[in-house]
């Protein structure tokens, strides 16, 4: 008998024992899959989010190496991502002088810039009018009137914005020319009398197109033409 009672005793604790290591915590059922661990966080993005190409600084952060925005030349700012910060390079549009421009004074013609108006004195009297570049020969004022600068003697001439005193380089190629006072700016390129009116004709000289007063090409020349009263010009070169 006693045998038989200890071997019930002893079913016992062992019944309970398996009872505990099939429940979970608490005594709830396990659900026999194994423990994966926690889900941890979701982590960053990587970097895939910036600040929009038409919004951004200079030093900004960008998404995407390689994106740009803004033109690619001309005036205005253009922006491309490199190393994951905006680069922002701009070129700015000219601006025109606040003060008189000086005739002939040097100027980029390819800007296309018309800048004033300037109150001048000129043969129309004193005027406002603007200014532009001119190719070669720099600033020049629009008047209102024909300045009529070809019958002023040189002092007169200097006096007046529209006129110049011009004084011809010597060029083998072209029949010698007095110096004179000119409406400014010159007729530029190769001489055309169609362009001189009645009773004119077009001489071809050279100017120094920096100092049309200097009549030395030496370090720059430019063709332009006078026209002149047929009768006084100069006779033509020979064909020999």
């Amino acid at each position: 008998m006693n045998g038989r009672i200890a071997s019930g005793r002893l079913a016992t604790p062992l019944l309970f024992a398996a009872l505990a290591c099939s429940n979970g915590a608490n005594g709830v059922p396990d659900s026999g899959a194994p423990d994966t661990g926690g889900t941890g966080g979701t982590g960053g993005t990587g970097g895939s989010t910036g600040v929009a190409c038409d919004q951004a600084a200079n030093g900004d952060p960008c998404a995407h190496n390689g994106d740009t925005c803004g033109p690619l030349d001309g005036y205005g700012c253009n922006k491309i991502c490199i190393a994951g910060a905006w680069k922002v390079s701009c070129i700015n549009p000219p601006t025109c002088a606040t003060s008189v421009v000086q005739q002939g004074g040097h100027c980029d013609p390819s800007l296309n810039l018309i800048c004033g108006p300037f109150e001048i004195n000129s043969r129309c009297g004193m005027v406002s009018v603007m200014a532009s570049c001119v190719d070669s020969f720099g600033w020049a004022y629009h008047l209102p009137c024909d300045p009529d600068c070809e019958s002023l003697g040189e002092t007169d001439c200097k006096t007046y914005q529209g006129c110049a005193w011009a004084v011809p380089c010597n060029d083998p190629n072209l029949p010698p020319v007095a110096p004179r006072c000119i409406d400014f700016p010159p007729r530029i390129g190769l001489c055309n009398s169609a362009g001189c009116g009645p009773g004119m004709t077009c001489v071809g000289v050279a100017l120094n197109p920096n100092d049309i007063s200097s009549g030395d090409c030496t370090s720059a020349g430019a063709a332009a033409g006078f026209c002149d009263p047929l009768a006084t010009a100069p006779p033509a070169l020979s064909a020999e």
